[in-house]
């Protein structure tokens, strides 16, 4: 919508975009997408309308094309009718907003007379040789013009007092990041307050689209302190089809008041905020609820309700989960949590921490089931007689189940009683993701572990080295000693946390500054200069045992026993010193002649410096290097 300075806020991530063009987009509970496949060229062609499919039976030029013989001769006719406008305008025929026209448009050729003339024309003729004729979805005969007439009338409005287009006044307002932020000489003048009122009387624009402008139009009314203005979307012009009520699975309904939101509502009954907006196609903003809506309450968890500076890891802090855990109770939250914040702009701040509904537990011995279906064994046995293991299967087992040709997991897990993460425990060569192209037919795999299994998945936490305390800039041009300079800062904070952070991203090397900042590497960079220990004596936030740096100082760590270090070769040198030297020729003859800044006086005689070879690490031949970025010079 180019004339329009300001529609939405843009989401990151969100994917939430989809979800707001959706509910926008089937207004008045039509609960379809109003588009059509007829086109015009110079006449319009009557193909299917809104509601249907754009198939090929629906494309001009097709022998399907037309659905237009359920009209008598005489309404055919008005139908095709010559209409004399700009081509531009066959693009008209569904609902949309019509700001300023591209470059090679001429809005003087669309606004001429002789086209809304034209239109009208075609409008009375559809009318008078129609009647109550519609097409197959219940449309009236004549949809195609009225959509056509609203175009022109957006885009051909002027101001009465200079004669502008008003789409280009509109197009020059002030960039405001919302309605409220608009100018009120703006947001309340005639031309754009003019302009919603347009949109707003007719049933064919895209004010019942979207609730931007109906919301502009009250901010607008308000402000004016206009009255007896009517701001309420006009019904679709496509009647709605019976439909089934919607299913509730939680089967608790709900009535909105004035003042609810996503997120009173989601404190008030334990559910997430999220889960009200997605299921609920009537809820289109979840700040600004419209009143005496019925919605389905989703099912009830414990929930969470984020603060301003939360992310994936203090929620798990101070909700006692595993940061992994947080997107499958709430499937909404990106891989990388990256949208943790921005979504709730959307969909509110209440999440849940536990699974909606309650946690399922599939050991059947805690129902009413047979108990002597257990998913865990009681004793080992050995497998059948002759049976091929999958791939590291375990031995501690005590029911086992050869794969045969066409199974797949659901019916292994099923028919065994088996929970698909128990069965991967005992099984690794399955996958959860390819759990039954994993299965392989032929082979035995356990379906009813012992015990002993969950003990064998215990994972040790990884050894590592410190290395010690180091200044976090170590010289006038701010180097970070760890190359991955923007820290994590998470909550909690600890040794392990900062290792795990950062060999997931495939670093070796980790520091952590100032009890809460996480940086990796997979080597010390020059100038990196150790510091003494006091210096760092900050604990950190989420271990109070471990120390993690300091103020201006990290505490660097590695999994390998040698850290590697960032260095730069200088070149390769040598000088045949005289029989008699000293330090004082040495340093004579490298400086003087030779122009070098380093020189080195072997076993007192043998004087090496400033000749760079192409070949070192013979006899009388050093390569000299160095960490310090100031010894770096041009060969």
């Amino acid at each position: 919508m180019p004339s329009f300075p300001w529609r939405r806020p843009i989401y990151d991530d969100l994917g939430f975009s989809q979800i707001l063009d959706a509910k926008a987009y089937g207004a008045k509970g039509d609960g379809k997408t109003d588009g059509t496949a007829g086109l015009w060229d110079t006449h319009f062609r009557a193909g299917g309308t809104a509601g249907t499919d754009p198939t090929v039976k629906d494309c001009p030029d097709s022998e399907y094309t037309i659905d237009i013989d359920r009209f008598p001769e005489a309404c055919q006719n008005a139908l095709t009718a010559l209409v004399r406008c700009d081509n531009y305008t066959e693009e008209w025929t569904i609902p949309s907003y019509h700001g300023v026209l591209p470059r090679d448009v001429d809005v003087e050729f669309v606004c001429d007379e002789g086209c809304a003339r034209s239109i009208s024309d075609w409008r009375s003729a559809v009318d008078t040789y129609c009647g109550n004729a519609t097409w197959h979805d219940g449309a009236a005969a004549g949809v195609l013009g009225s959509f056509v007439s609203q175009g022109i009338n957006e885009t051909c409005q002027t101001d009465k007092k200079t004669g502008k287009y008003c789409n280009d006044i509109i197009y020059n307002f002030t960039l405001s990041e919302s309605i409220d932020k608009m100018p009120t000489n703006e947001l309340c003048s005639d031309y754009y307050v003019g302009r919603l009122k347009m949109m707003q009387a007719s049933p064919f624009s895209y004010y019942n689209r979207d609730l931007f402008y109906e919301n502009a139009l009250k901010k607008g009314v308000k402000r004016r302190s206009l009255s007896n203005v009517p701001t309420t979307a006009k019904d679709s012009p496509f009647p709605s089809e019976p439909s089934e009520p919607a299913f509730c699975l939680s089967d608790v309904t709900y009535t909105t008041k004035a003042g609810d939101t996503c997120d009173s509502l989601a404190l008030k009954y334990s559910v997430s905020s999220a889960a009200i907006f997605i299921g609920n196609p009537d809820i289109r903003n979840c700040t600004d609820m419209i009143e005496g809506v019925s919605i389905c309450l989703p099912l009830q968890c414990k929930t969470y309700k984020l603060q301003e500076d939360d992310t994936c890891m203090s929620v798990a802090y101070f909700t006692g989960l595993q940061p992994d855990d947080i997107r499958p109770l709430n499937p909404w939250v990106h891989e990388l949590c990256g949208n943790l914040q921005s979504a709730t702009i959307t969909l509110g701040r209440v999440i849940c921490i536990t699974p909606p509904g309650g946690e399922y537990d599939h050991d059947v011995n805690t129902t009413n089931s047979d108990p002597a279906y257990s998913e865990y064994a009681d004793k080992a046995v050995p497998p059948p007689s002759g049976a091929t293991l999958a791939t590291n299967t375990t031995q501690d087992c005590g029911r086992w189940y050869t794969v045969q040709k066409g199974d797949d997991y659901a019916r292994v897990l099923v028919q065994h009683h088996i929970s698909l993460p128990l069965f991967i425990q005992a099984n690794p060569s399955v996958s959860e993701g390819s759990c039954t192209t994993d299965l392989v037919p032929g082979r035995t795999y356990c379906v009813g572990p012992t015990r002993e299994v969950l003990t064998q998945q215990l994972k040790p936490v990884p050894p590592y080295t410190r290395f010690g305390c180091f200044a976090r800039e170590a010289d006038t041009t701010n180097r970070s000693v760890l190359t991955l300079a923007d820290a994590q800062h998470v909550k909690p904070m600890s040794i392990v946390a900062c290792q795990s952070y950062c060999l997931r991203q495939g670093w070796t090397v980790w520091g952590i500054q100032n009890g809460d900042s996480c940086f990796c590497d997979n080597q010390l960079r020059m100038d990196s200069q150790i510091i003494d220990n006091s210096k760092c004596s900050v604990h950190c936030n989420g271990n109070t045992t471990n120390v993690c740096g300091g103020k201006d100082a990290i505490e660097v760590f590695s999994d390998q026993d040698m850290i590697r270090v960032q260095y730069a070769s200088l070149g390769c040198y040598s000088w045949k010193s005289p029989d008699e030297m000293s330090v004082d020729a040495c340093a004579s003859l490298c400086t003087v002649t030779k122009k070098s800044d380093f020189f080195a006086l072997w076993e007192g005689k043998l004087c090496t410096c400033g000749r760079a070879g192409d070949i070192c690490g013979g006899k009388g031949v050093a390569e000299v290097f160095t960490t310090k970025n100031k010894n770096v010079v041009a060969g």
